[in-house]
């Protein structure tokens, strides 16, 4: 049990429990006033929670999750929290949902651990499902991104988090679809490491790469 201020996550059935990326960007993105939230990938579902505590009181929070087990654990997660009117769950894989709106919001902390080209033994110990969790195999960024251009409203924003090394990679994917960052936010484990995450955020609208409001974030340790 991961435990909140305002609420509390059960996180026994899934994959990939609640970590630090899932807060650093659940603080990190601005909900504002948007109306339509979508979390992509939801697991336990704290992301989900996180933004129904920090939007607007009319905002809808919309979440799903390609896992059976992690999004039973999500759904009874959403009715033990104060904002289950305001939460929806679907048990779906991001590439055969169609929703019925826009979104103005879209966040994900996506699967970005690249499957073994070759034989491997590095994953043996793992689950399928805790494979299915940490591998772009079951959402690559290309997927991720196409989805995004299709049903972000115009105006709308995405926060997303990759390894710092594929900035350019994961920009040049988003730019493919009409999306480019705005925002980003550089994860480091101390002062004297090298970032290790960036949390990013992507609009329509495409500016210079100097004039990117980049901060940075130490976790210490």
């Amino acid at each position: 049990m991961f435990r909140c201020k305002q609420f509390s996550v059960k996180q026994d059935k899934c994959a990939m429990k609640v970590n630090t990326d899932s807060l650093i960007l659940g603080s990190w993105a601005q909900p504002k006033l948007a109306k339509r939230i979508l979390d992509v990938g939801t697991g336990s579902g704290i992301l989900a929670l996180m933004l129904a505590q920090q939007s607007a009181p009319d905002s809808y929070v919309f979440a799903i999750e390609l896992d059976e087990a992690a999004a039973q654990q999500a759904a009874e997660n959403f009715e033990n929290s104060p904002w289950r009117d305001k939460l929806t769950l679907k048990h779906k894989n991001l590439v055969n949902y169609t929703p019925d709106s826009q979104f103005d919001v879209i966040v994900s902390n996506p699967p970005y651990f690249e499957p073994p080209s070759q034989a491997s033994r590095a994953f043996e110990t793992q689950s399928s499902q805790r494979f299915a969790a940490r591998q772009t195999a079951s959402l690559s960024p290309d997927d991720f991104f196409h989805f995004c251009n299709q049903f972000l409203a115009p105006m709308g924003s995405v926060f997303c988090v990759y390894p710092y090394s594929s900035f350019a990679f994961i920009k040049a994917q988003a730019n493919m679809h009409g999306l480019f960052p705005v925002r980003t936010l550089d994860v480091k484990h101390n002062e004297r490491r090298e970032p290790y995450l960036n949390a990013i955020q992507f609009k329509r609208l495409p500016v210079r790469d100097k004039e990117l409001n980049g901060d940075v974030i130490g976790k210490g340790g």
